[in-house]
């Protein structure tokens, strides 16, 4: 039969942890104020060191997270770069001009296209706003069109945008703006333009034959006539 009994709680900051119970079973030492406060301080001590093993613990566990999450976006950025690398060897054999703006129209892709025929080089223009290109900037089709995107948000198509390309040639592009996802951000801003100055010519040329070829049935019906 337990003769005496005292109890401490383990508590931190008012958070209760547990409790501390001592009982004996002997008549000669039943248990005094001082032994309870004794137990009480031991008790104070005990639960900061179970408190301060419980902290370490979840640090412990939150920093195994940690760098786990850590490692798991290095890899995907590590995927990523792969992929944007091996997507830009792909995207500089287009034939296609092909510019890529951000929100502030600061150059971020330029393609060897895009050299060859506006006469900038990548290095020269990525960084710097579409502005630095004047031989586009100075065409005012295209800030009128940039201004409609950047209200509308849609695609915006140029027929037979004329520029004067590097090598002094004038060229004529069907230049589309297209709205861009770049990293999870819809902001961005592709200029596709694909030169259709040979078409063009084509079909000049093919609309003049077909008026020589109608001036020749019209003088060819005016001579049957007159005979």
């Amino acid at each position: 039969t337990i003769r005496s009994l005292m109890c401490a709680p383990l508590l931190v900051d008012s958070e209760f942890l547990g409790l501390i119970q001592l009982d004996t079973r002997n008549n000669t030492q039943l248990f005094t104020a001082d032994d309870l406060e004794v137990l009480t301080a031991v008790s104070a001590q005990a639960a900061l060191a179970i408190k301060q093993a419980q902290l370490l613990v979840q640090l412990r566990t939150a920093n195994t997270a940690l760098t786990h999450e850590i490692a798991q976006r290095q890899k995907a950025e590590a995927e990523l770069q792969a992929t944007f690398h091996q997507t830009g060897r792909v995207l500089e054999t287009v034939p296609s001009i092909l510019i890529v703006l951000d929100v502030q129209n600061t150059v971020i892709w330029w393609n060897m296209a895009a050299e060859q025929t506006l006469g900038m080089a990548a290095n020269d223009i990525i960084g710097h706003p579409l502005q630095a290109c004047a031989t586009l900037w100075e065409i005012p089709a295209l800030r009128q069109s940039l201004a409609i995107y950047a209200t509308k948000k849609e695609k915006v198509t140029l027929e037979d945008f004329s520029i004067q390309a590097s090598d002094g040639a004038k060229r004529i592009l069907g230049l589309t703006i297209h709205p861009m996802s770049i990293h999870g951000a819809s902001d961005h801003v592709l200029l596709y333009g694909t030169d259709i100055t040979q078409r063009k010519q084509l079909e000049l040329q093919l609309t003049q034959a077909q008026k020589l070829e109608a001036i020749g049935q019209l003088a060819a019906g005016i001579a049957h006539e007159i005979n």
